[in-house]
């Protein structure tokens, strides 16, 4: 066995894990469903077919910078379902009680910074981003403090 690897013989068949991985495909990026391909030719021959020098660039939306709509974020959407006060509703991050303001206006709490980035502190609602759409946990770098008690988020200048 090579480097660590399994072998199997028996008789006159042998099985080599390290040869068997060769042949597996590689597991998707979880952005991959993200990706958006662009086309990119100097000449477009007749019956759209590319010239030759042409090529295709696949490029991924940074996660950070895409926005999703609130009922998009997974952790949350629980509590906008069982809501019956649209108003205020209680959201626990992190140890610590915020409010889901959804009646206040979009306006800047101020500027912030996260990952490196300036940005401007807005309600939640106003800047939900693909980046913490699954996780609470990733929630947290983007959080910022809004009067009230309120849950806020730190909206890269730049969105999607």
């Amino acid at each position: 066995s090579g480097g660590g690897l399994s072998s199997y013989s028996s008789g006159s068949s042998s099985f080599s894990l390290q040869s068997s991985l060769a042949y597996m495909p590689m597991p998707m990026p979880a952005y991959v469903s993200q990706m958006k391909k662009r086309i990119f030719s100097s000449h477009i021959l007749p019956g759209g077919h590319l010239h030759h020098g042409s090529f295709i660039q696949v490029v991924a939306e940074p996660l950070h910078t895409t926005k999703i709509t609130l009922d998009e974020v997974e952790w949350l959407h629980p509590l906008l379902m069982n809501s019956t006060d649209s108003s205020s509703i209680p959201v626990t991050v992190d140890g610590k009680q915020y409010n889901l303001g959804l009646n206040q206006t979009d306006v800047s709490f101020g500027a912030c910074q996260v990952n490196g980035e300036t940005g401007e502190c807005h309600h939640i609602q106003y800047c939900a981003l693909k980046v913490f759409q699954i996780d609470v946990f990733s929630y947290l770098p983007y959080q910022c403090p809004i009067t009230g008690e309120f849950l806020g988020v730190c909206c890269p200048k730049v969105t999607i």
